[in-house]
């Protein structure tokens, strides 16, 4: 009996807890900007509350708590935005990384990494939007990860990064369901990218691996 009341008391603060982020939620657009971090900080501190009396990490309390988190960093992003202020995109940031850690599915973490990828942008951290775009890729079904590999490196200057990209199509290509002829254009199309590049950068050793991986492909339909 006293484990059914310990059950029915946490799932009673569970409902609570969601209760109390739909309440937030509806009032939303009459909140300004701090209202709504305030309101929203309150929901988390009533997460730590709810964990304290044993409560467990149901899907309902993922989706509340990846869900604060994104409206927080939302608002740190927007004000950044318009005030032109860096330490409200680093806040971002932070709320952004919370929320990746309650993301239950690839399309919720493609619209945190997204909304990094922006923040980076603003912050003119290309390191950072590199290793963003990269773990977008990953995050990508493996059919779409070379066509995205593809073109994260059409779309960078970085000579080294646009090989160290290519170099990840590359890798790419042998898990792809399509044809032998299909991969066989994409493995000599990156390859001559690569040797390219790898003449440019005087990437001796690497370059003579590309160029024999280049070879024993021809030869393929020899």
């Amino acid at each position: 009996m006293l484990m059914n009341e310990k059950n029915l008391n946490i799932k009673n603060t569970e409902n609570k807890f969601v209760d109390l982020y739909k309440m937030v939620q509806e009032r939303e657009s009459f909140l300004n900007n701090d209202a709504k971090i305030l309101q929203y900080g309150v929901v988390l501190e009533y997460f730590y509350k709810f964990l304290d009396k044993g409560g467990r990490l149901s899907d309902n309390v993922l989706a509340v708590l990846f869900w604060c988190y994104i409206k927080i960093g939302d608002v740190f992003y927007d004000e950044g935005v318009y005030k032109q202020d860096n330490n409200k995109f680093f806040m971002a940031v932070d709320y952004y990384n919370q929320a990746l850690k309650y993301a239950k599915s690839n399309e919720e973490k493609n619209r945190i990494l997204l909304m990094l990828r922006e923040v980076y942008s603003y912050l003119n951290d290309k390191d950072a939007m590199l290793k963003i775009e990269e773990n977008w890729v990953e995050n990508q079904d493996t059919r779409d990860r070379f066509s995205a590999y593809m073109s994260l490196a059409s779309s960078t200057d970085n000579l080294k990064d646009k090989a160290m990209l290519l170099e990840k199509a590359l890798n790419e290509v042998t898990k792809q369901e399509m044809s032998f002829y299909n991969k066989y254009q994409d493995t000599l199309n990156v390859c001559s990218q690569l040797i390219a590049l790898y003449e440019l950068l005087n990437e001796e050793s690497k370059l003579q691996r590309i160029k024999t991986l280049q070879k024993n492909t021809l030869n393929l339909l020899n």
